[in-house]
């Protein structure tokens, strides 16, 4: 009997060290996609920002210029441009986007670490 409580005992301790390791993997993959998103996001946001400040000098059009930075947004999926402000400092375009994880999503507290916001201004010509 006493072999078979250390053979419990090992398997045991070597399901714990494993649950930990995966618990701890699935954590930097989620660490890792939040990094990855907000990368993505910010390059973005930067692009739409110089795609509609083009558009805007040719153009004079707001529309057209909202157009296009909605069109730019979209070259990342699950972007979406949540605000496109034209004032007398410039041009500024904020993106959004929901980063996609494994373990955040059920964690209540940690849950607005999901979504990434990314923020881009460049100045107009008037």
């Amino acid at each position: 009997m006493r072999h078979d409580s250390r053979a419990v005992g090992a398997l045991a301790r070597w399901l714990a060290t494993a649950t930990v390791l995966a618990v701890i993997g699935v954590a930097l993959l989620d660490t890792g996609a939040l990094v990855v998103n907000a990368i993505q996001l910010d390059e973005t946001a930067a692009d739409a920002a110089s795609q509609g400040r083009a558009v805007w000098q040719q153009t004079r059009s707001r529309a057209a210029m909202k157009r296009s930075i909605t069109l730019q947004a979209q070259t990342l999926a699950g972007a979406v441009v949540e605000e496109v402000v034209v004032d007398d400092s410039g041009l500024g375009v904020t993106l959004h986007r929901q980063a996609s994880v494994r373990l955040l999503d059920e964690v209540g507290p940690l849950r607005h670490l999901v979504t990434s916001v990314a923020t881009h201004h460049l100045p107009l010509q008037r």
